[in-house]
Formats: structure tokens, C-alpha cells, sequence
């Protein structure tokens, strides 16, 4: 065969091949070739497929054509290639409780530190919640109400990093730890703390954040000391 043509058309849905590059036997490069393609020799061609979007699957159709060196007939053949992207929801949870597991979400079930002198152990679990990994995870946490903060907050991503920041990416499922400290809660000053994760689906580029809140409180108290003397 003389007069080789490579070329490649999306038919269905989303999605475009570029870059398509053949090599062909004599080591030239391109789409085009004038040959001779010899009877039973092959090259190899190849392209990026990119921008296959979920809900538009794509089809595209390579083509090669050529002419009989001595005929002059025209001959072609085709090849449909298929690829679908299956739809995503990125998302993320973070659990807060204390040292010893004290959930506290709600102001009704805030931790009594009294015998703490306002601080406790803060620990943070975080987890991928959805269908597709997550970059850019950051961690923080903020003093909504009352007295105290939370301190020294570190996690311990899945990579063995440490931080509150990781490029990712958070698979599917994955969790890691966070550990704080929450000190200088105040009788009369009744504390809560949320803490948020924030991310991105890295395929979608959709954010995501999670949300939990952890309340604790000190009551008032009041020393004394009496002596009473007898004879």
C-alpha cells in the first residue's frame, strides 16, 4: 500500500483523542505516510484521550486508508473505541470527641472539665465519605461560643505526614487522626468547638467540607474550709 492517512473523529458523547502520532516502519512519524506498506508489515499509533465527562459517554472511530501500489484501489478500515466516566460525589466527615470519648455535639451533652480544670485531650477523625479521592485536605478548628480553644492541633495523614494541611490525594475510604488540645474553658463560660475538613474532588474540582461540634463546661465552684474546736 502507498499514500497511508491515520486519522481519528469522536462519534458519540464527550471527549476528543489528540497527539495521535504513528511511527511508522520506515522510523518516519505523523499520520500520513507515502510507504510502501509492505504485505503483513504493522506500525503502532497513539493518542490522549481526555475530557470524557460522566453522563456523555464517549465513542471514537480510528480510520486507516490506503491505495494498491499497482492496483490504485482504495482500501480503509475503522476500529470504535468506548469509554464511559462513572458519575462522582465527592465528600468528607470529621468526628470530634475527647480523650476519653465523649462526643459532646450538642450543648445538652457537654463535657463536664470541672475535675479537668478546663482542658482535655481533643481527638479528630476524619473520612472520606464519598465516591471520589479529595485533594487539598485542610484542617481547622474554631471557638464558636463560650472560653477555651483548642491548641496544637496535629493530624497524621494516610501518607505518614503530619500537619493540617496535605496535597492528597484521600482515597476512597481512607481516614486518618487528628489530635488538640482544648484548654481554658471557665465556669459561667460554657464552651464549643467545631471542627471543619475541607477538600476537593480530584476529578470534579467540586469543594466539600465537614462540620462537627464538641461543647464542654466547668461548673462554678466555690472553696471552703471550716474548723470547729471542742473541749
Amino acid at each position: 500500500l502507498i499514500g497511508i492517512a491515520v486519522s481519528d473523529a469522536t462519534t458519540a458523547g464527550s471527549g476528543t483523542l489528540t497527539d495521535l502520532v504513528c511511527t511508522f516502519p520506515d522510523d518516519t512519524a505523523g499520520t500520513t505516510w507515502a510507504g510502501p506498506f509492505a504485505p503483513g508489515d504493522t506500525f503502532s499509533c497513539t493518542g490522549q484521550l481526555a475530557g470524557v465527562i460522566a453522563g456523555q459517554d464517549h465513542t471514537n472511530v480510528a480510520t486507516v486508508q490506503g491505495q494498491g501500489q499497482n492496483t490504485g484501489t482504495t482500501v480503509s478500515d475503522e476500529d470504535p473505541y468506548n469509554a464511559t466516566v462513572v458519575p462522582t460525589t465527592p465528600g468528607v466527615t470529621v468526628e470530634t470527641k475527647g480523650a476519653l470519648g465523649n462526643e459532646a455535639n450538642t450543648t445538652q451533652e457537654a463535657v463536664d472539665l470541672t475535675a479537668k480544670r478546663g482542658a482535655v485531650g481533643i481527638v479528630f477523625e476524619v473520612v472520606n465519605s464519598g465516591t471520589e479521592p479529595l485533594v487539598g485536605v485542610e484542617v481547622s478548628d474554631a471557638t464558636t461560643a463560650g472560653s477555651g480553644a483548642v491548641k496544637n492541633l496535629v493530624c497524621t495523614f494516610p501518607d505518614n505526614s503530619t500537619g493540617t494541611q496535605w496535597d492528597g490525594p484521600f482515597a476512597l475510604g481512607a481516614s486518618f487522626t487528628c489530635e488538640g488540645e482544648l484548654s481554658g474553658v471557665v465556669a459561667g463560660q460554657d464552651h464549643t468547638n467545631v471542627a471543619t475538613v475541607e477538600g476537593i474532588g480530584q476529578y470534579t474540582d467540586t469543594p466539600v467540607t465537614g462540620q462537627d461540634p464538641y461543647n464542654a463546661k466547668v461548673r462554678s465552684t466555690a472553696p471552703a474550709l471550716s474548723i470547729v474546736k471542742k473541749d
